[in-house]
């Protein structure tokens, strides 16, 4: 059987969709909306992630890209995206359940967590940034 080749994704930084009227300060904190993916400014929220600070100023569109310092560097590897429960580029800073021993799945079903989802391809599949243990 053949091996599947193993990609790894070192980050320090990283460019973000910035949300939509979204002002974000360079050195101010960048946290990532779990309810739509997208990488908003610090603020009282449930379902914010922070993830590091803005390394530039720029107010978003819902399209433009920001560059984020992250706290830290992270290293996360590339998985197959499911077909029939594919993750999405909504779930960033969501979770990624296992599948198989080389396919991430949106579905949370009878299935273990994977990690934190930080990307997703549609050439390189899902980027999955993984710890042990995984609560």
């Amino acid at each position: 059987m053949a091996e599947r080749m193993v990609i790894k994704a070192y980050w320090g930084y990283h460019l973000y969709t910035l949300k939509s009227g979204v002002l974000a300060e360079k050195g101010k904190l960048a946290a990532i909306d779990t309810a739509d993916g997208l990488v908003t400014k610090g603020a009282t929220s449930a379902t914010l992630i922070p993830i590091g600070v803005f390394a530039e100023t720029l107010t978003g569109n819902g399209v433009l890209q920001i560059q984020v310092e992250l706290f830290e560097e992270i290293v996360a590897r590339w998985w197959i995206n499911d077909t029939g429960a594919p993750v999405t580029a909504a779930m960033l800073g969501q979770a990624a359940y296992i599948k198989d021993d080389q396919t991430v799945t949106s579905l949370a079903t009878g299935a273990s967590k994977l990690g934190t989802v930080l990307a997703v391809d549609t050439v390189k599949g899902v980027l999955v940034h993984s710890r042990y243990p995984v609560a």
